[in-house]
């Protein structure tokens, strides 16, 4: 396996935060852990809960677990110059602090024996609690009902990289997202397929000249367990949706959020066993690019080249 631009390999290959080593465990660091649609008015009326803290309040509805980092990026991207800040853990933490975000940390057992406030990550994921999310989602028309109970710790990590590519995905091509469907839930026969992302763009490139529209299909795994096997379930099952709906969906890109090329790479090599995903074509994008490039100048496509290697191709997208 080969990587293109092996002058750079270090920085395409570096360590995603969205990562879970075995054994860790995912820890609920509230010592608060809910509040009531009365107390939110009261900390409102008290003017505790300030214009920031209603901004953190719906970018969490919008995009449950996400980190510090990509909190501040949307605010800063989205507030008026003059309330944006470096770092708005003070928010986040006043927050906490009322039961109203929810903060995870990552916890490796055995140190936590010895030191009790031992973590095995420096991240941090931040949701809503329920009752705030409840306060939230009438006021907020992109919010999306994530049961913290039923998410597991991969798929926090999994939705924490998914939402750092759609605060900056939206940023950067804000005037061609004509949709977002977050956690598009459908069913193949009579079984349950999620798709972790849908975008619908318009087409203004040369190259899809008479097409209106191009559909992405965004799909976020971690290297996790059986990692390989359950993504080319996934693919499989897009595969099949697809070519229900390739009147509606004429020009599709699949992208796969991982967490470095050599993921890419593996995964590739696996979809390329499968008859039916043979000619379907896969971009990935890794975690660590998007700190420093827009998406869709952070995208390769696998191929295999005459001696057997594959390879990682960059591409600049343009649509």
């Amino acid at each position: 396996m080969d990587y293109q631009e092996t002058s750079e390999i270090e920085s395409f290959v570096a360590k995603t935060p969205f990562h879970m080593e075995a054994g860790w465990e995912l820890v609920l660091e509230n010592s608060n852990k809910n509040c009531s649609h009365s107390e939110i008015e009261f900390l409102l009326q008290k003017r505790v809960i300030n214009l920031i803290d209603i901004e953190i309040m719906k970018a969490l509805a919008c995009y449950p677990y996400t980190n510090s980092g990509n909190i501040a990026f949307l605010l800063n991207h989205t507030l008026h110059q003059g309330y944006q800040k470096i770092s708005y853990l003070n928010n986040l933490n006043k927050l906490k602090k009322a039961g109203i975000v929810l903060r995870y940390a990552f916890a490796d057992p055995a140190k936590q024996a010895e030191n009790a406030n031992g973590t095995a990550s420096p991240l941090r994921l931040y949701c809503l609690s329920q009752a705030a999310h409840t306060y939230m989602a009438s006021i907020t028309p992109d919010c999306h009902q994530v049961v913290t109970a039923a998410v597991s710790a991969i798929r926090k990590l999994e939705l924490a990289s998914l939402n750092q590519f759609l605060i900056r995905f939206q940023h950067h091509y804000c005037t061609r997202v004509d949709s977002l469907q977050y956690l598009k839930g459908t069913k193949i026969g009579s079984t349950p397929f999620i798709m972790d992302s849908v975008l619908r763009c318009s087409a203004t490139h040369p190259v899809f000249e008479g097409k209106e529209h191009i559909w992405l299909f965004v799909f976020s795994c971690r290297e996790y367990g059986n990692w390989v096997k359950n993504n080319l379930t996934r693919l499989k099952m897009l595969r099949i949706w697809l070519q229900r709906h390739s009147d509606e969906c004429s020009v599709p890109f699949v992208i796969f959020l991982v967490e470095n090329l050599s993921m890419a790479l593996t995964l590739y090599t696996h979809i390329q066993e499968v008859p039916l995903l043979q000619s379907f074509p896969i971009y990935f994008c890794p975690d660590s690019l998007l700190v420093s490039y827009p998406p869709l100048d952070a995208i390769y496509s696998c191929d295999t080249n005459e001696d057997g290697h594959v390879t990682a191709i960059r591409h600049s997208i343009a649509f």
